[in-house]
């Protein structure tokens, strides 16, 4: 046998043998810098005890596609991060150098709750999801749907907190899918026939909670015409979903006192307004009293403003006032009730004492009008008549000189 022939009998040996490591997992390396999609080489070491092995590893760019799939380069590359190698092959440089070439990596000890997570936040990241404008809650709160887990029960929660009269402005769905509580947010968004929808659940993250979080949950938020809230676990125990939904609440709790103080906010604004309407019109009526015949006609243009201006507010307020009161107790409807009716007789007192109060300013000013229409009348006739005397005494005097031109020719 030849020298050379012998090299490369070795060498095929040694290639059979290199291959029952294909496909071996390698665990708990660490890489000597990030990963990416630009130098193939890395030396990861591995240390045992006081010992510390190493190896160059090769890693191709589908493998680093592949790996940065489901997550960012942040996330894996904050020089903490371990790894698990599947091999693809093995060999010996001539520097005797172990050299790896990995068919796969993957981050060491992730648990699934933490791929999904790397998983959605990449997804939204690539869309845009958390730049987009979110949702608001827009007037009352009147009717609510809520979608909890299958075995959650919810109900008693939210309606001692809420301040709403009956479960008729609150409608539960349990589900048991992802699938299941997305097809729920995009067919009852799209009716718009609730104010908000809230995904609704206590407790600490677990598989139940799991279902929350999902691409297709999170694509049905985003596409939904009216705001989606969360009020999931609790504050320091989140799931992912939170950071998506237009609104978050720290607590199921939390929800149901945070949409009450709504609520009740939008009323006193309501009645700031209607306060503020009094006010406009009592304006009106002083100065109705106190300006002359000319700003009559800017007080009644003021006044059709002011009735332009807030007509249609004054009757979207009573109308969602009316709303909210069908939905909270008795004793809180009356008090309600009891302050729309004293409002309305006080504007209805006011403008009829501004309409009696301009009626008089008109008749005074139509009155005096004709005072001066008699006045102008009499001074033409007196006009008339100082022509006539003076043509009088021009004739008298023109007779009495001609007389005295006679009288003096004569004598």
């Amino acid at each position: 046998m030849k020298l050379y022939e012998l090299k490369e009998k070795l060498s095929a040996e040694m290639r059979k043998s290199y291959s029952i490591f294909h496909g071996l997992t390698i665990t708990d390396i660490s890489i000597d810098k990030p990963i990416s999609l630009d130098n193939p080489y890395y030396t990861g070491t591995q240390k045992e005890s006081k010992k510390s092995f190493k190896a160059t590893f090769i890693i191709n760019k589908e493998t680093v596609r592949e790996f940065f799939a489901n997550c960012t380069q942040e996330e894996t590359n904050n020089g903490s991060a371990k790894f698990d190698i599947i091999i693809d092959k093995i060999y010996v440089s001539a520097n005797m150098t172990l050299m790896i070439v990995a068919k796969k990596i993957s981050e060491t000890g992730l648990s699934q709750r933490e791929i999904q997570r790397r998983k959605l936040h990449k997804y939204c990241l690539n869309n845009n999801i958390y730049k987009r404008n979110r949702k608001i809650l827009n007037g009352f709160v009147l009717k609510i749907l809520a979608i909890t887990s299958k075995t959650s029960t919810i109900e008693s929660d939210i309606t001692r907190n809420i301040g709403l009269r009956d479960t008729q402005s609150i409608h539960i769905i349990n589900c048991d899918t992802s699938q299941a509580i997305a097809q729920a947010i995009n067919n009852y968004s799209a009716t718009e026939e609730y104010s908000l929808i809230v995904l609704h659940r206590g407790g600490r993250e677990d598989e139940h909670m799991g279902i929350f979080s999902s691409q297709e949950i999170i694509d049905a938020i985003v596409k939904s015409p009216i705001p989606i809230a969360s009020a999931l676990g609790h504050e320091q125990d989140k799931p992912f979903v939170t950071l998506v939904t237009d609104i978050d609440y720290s607590t199921p709790s939390a929800f149901a006192k945070e949409i009450k103080k709504h609520n009740e906010t939008l009323i006193e604004i309501q009645r700031g307004l209607v306060q503020k309407i009094t006010l406009d019109l009592k304006q009106i009526a002083k100065n109705s009293l106190n300006n002359s015949s000319s700003s009559i006609r800017s007080i009644e243009s003021y006044a059709n403003e002011i009735h332009g201006k807030y007509a249609l507010t004054i009757k979207s307020s009573i109308s969602n006032i009316e709303l909210y009161i069908q939905s909270i107790t008795k004793s809180q409807a009356n008090n309600i009730q009891a302050i729309q009716n004293s409002i309305k007789n006080t504007i209805e007192k006011l403008a009829l004492h501004a309409r009696k109060e301009i009626d008089k300013k008109l008749e005074a000013v139509e009155k005096h009008a004709k005072n001066i229409e008699r006045d102008k009348k009499h001074f033409i006739e007196m006009k008339a008549l100082s022509k006539r005397k003076n043509k009088q005494i021009i004739l008298a005097v023109s007779v009495i000189l001609i007389l005295i031109a006679i009288f003096a020719v004569l004598f």
